[in-house]
């Protein structure tokens, strides 16, 4: 699969594992006393959920259960420690990097392939400047997955296993958050489109039935489980309309909110190289097989994905800095083709130094290198300074907490502060752990507001 292992891959291995720590930085929370509001909702759900809660019944929040999942699987690693989550952050992080580099090597060369990797992830230092555990990160890994397993389904002779496992990564994904699932959509639609063009149905027929097995295998479980406890209604509820009571916003506001994100990520100019490589790939795929069937796999998933991946990200309307995780997949793909075209483009032209002969685009990607690199490195002495300087400032709320707490068997922390629930391993009163629920008014009704009331009256927290 990887062939022999020589003196280059390890070089190249032990360069995307220092990229891959420079980029964790940009995981650390601001705060080391305290993660932000929506992560410790999420980790003191996976905290409950280990005490034998059921997720939306007896803890009341919006995101898909794989969340809250892998927040629990954080608490088990290192208890009301923050650093198990750092752990499953950074190896997911890692794997990222690892699928995108193979996959871009595969289609591109080796060149674009470490270019692509040392870039992208620098991105993080924009768009994850709060700190990590969102939705969006975790669907970072599933989506190289399903651009790497593509890739290999397309290969003579394809795998109908890599599609099942598309289908699988599609689930996941969905079950993090709906609208990050832009390239296993784009993945589904491309295999569709070449079993009509090349008449292969017999072959379509299997191809659809694999990813759709993959899909139905892990959403059917998921919905199994919450059958299994009573919490199907409360899963839908919560999941399903309160989102869209959430979402409802205009054509404007997804407007704004893809500007935003455009406007967010253009320091890093992973956004103008990727436009740029977005007219070059849809005139290559417009002027016939060049011959490589790896690159124009991935040249087509890449040039549908990305419109995709916009068109998703803004659905909301909203400008929250992390929806625009789910982009970085495509960003890459396309940096790495912008390299390769580039060095396709002045490979003819080198000049001599010191008796040697060096291309010419080895000076050109260099200069990009810099170019991409220097602002997102200039901010990591600011993100350790702000996590460092943090540790030696005592929470002075947990102390308060702490001090008062007595024999009470109930904390109710009012608005979005479920972090002192989790590192004081006190529950909340009631499932609306967080009160945000409460606030909408398209989604809140009396009942939830007197089972509320009637759950703080009945366990009388702190």
């Amino acid at each position: 699969m990887f062939g022999r292992i020589t003196r280059s891959h390890v070089i190249v291995f032990i360069l995307l594992v220092v990229v891959s720590l420079i980029a964790a930085i940009s995981i650390l929370p601001p705060d080391a006393k305290e993660p932000h509001p929506d992560s410790a909702i999420f980790i003191y759900a996976g905290q409950q959920i280990l005490n034998g809660d059921t997720l939306y019944k007896d803890l009341w929040d919006n995101k898909g259960p794989l969340l809250y999942y892998i927040n629990a699987l954080a608490v088990f690693i290192s208890g009301t420690s923050m650093w198990g989550l750092f752990i499953i952050e950074y190896l997911g992080l890692l794997a990222s990097i690892l699928l995108g580099y193979l996959s871009i090597k595969k289609a591109f060369g080796k060149v674009p392939a470490v270019f692509a990797s040392v870039v992208w992830p620098l991105a993080l230092f924009y768009i994850n400047d709060n700190g990590g555990n969102f939705t969006e990160e975790y669907s970072v890994p599933l989506g190289f997955a399903a651009i790497y397993l593509y890739l290999r389904s397309r290969e003579k002779g394809g795998s109908l296993p890599c599609v099942f496992l598309i289908g699988v990564t599609f689930s996941l994904s969905f079950l993090l958050r709906p609208n990050n699932t832009g390239i296993q959509i784009a993945a589904a639609l491309l295999i569709f489109i070449s079993g009509i063009l090349n008449r292969r149905y017999y072959r379509l027929i299997k191809e659809i039935i694999a990813y759709g097995l993959g899909v139905i295998l892990v959403l059917g479980l998921a919905l199994l489980y919450f059958h299994a406890k009573d919490a199907l209604g409360d899963f839908y509820d919560a999941f399903i309309v309160y989102n869209s009571a959430y979402s409802v916003v205009s054509v404007r506001d997804r407007i704004a909110s893809l500007m935003f994100g455009l406007r967010l990520i253009s320091p890093t100019g992973l956004v103008i190289v990727a436009v740029v490589a977005w007219f070059l790939a849809i005139s290559r795929l417009a002027g016939g097989n060049d011959g490589d069937e790896s690159r124009r796999a991935l040249i087509a998933l890449a040039a549908l994905a990305l419109p995709l991946e916009f068109l998703l990200s803004s659905l909301s309307g909203l400008t929250f800095n992390h929806y625009y995780l789910c982009w970085l997949p495509v960003l890459a793909i396309m940096t790495g083709y912008f390299i390769f075209e580039l060095m396709r483009a002045v490979s003819s032209a080198s000049f001599n130094f010191l008796g040697r002969k060096i291309s010419l685009s080895y000076i050109w990607i260099f200069g990009f290198l810099a170019a991409m690199s220097f602002l997102a490195l200039a901010k990591i002495p600011a993100r350790i300074g702000s996590f460092v300087s943090t540790t030696v400032n005592p929470n002075t709320v947990l102390e308060a907490i702490k001090e008062n707490l007595d024999d009470e068997n109930y904390l109710l922390m009012w608005g979005s502060s479920a972090y002192y629930n989790y590192v004081t391993e006190v529950k909340s009163p009631s499932r609306y752990f967080h009160q945000l629920p409460l606030f909408l008014c398209a989604y809140t009704t009396d009942e939830m507001i007197e089972e509320f009331l009637d759950d703080v009256k009945q366990k009388k927290p702190l």
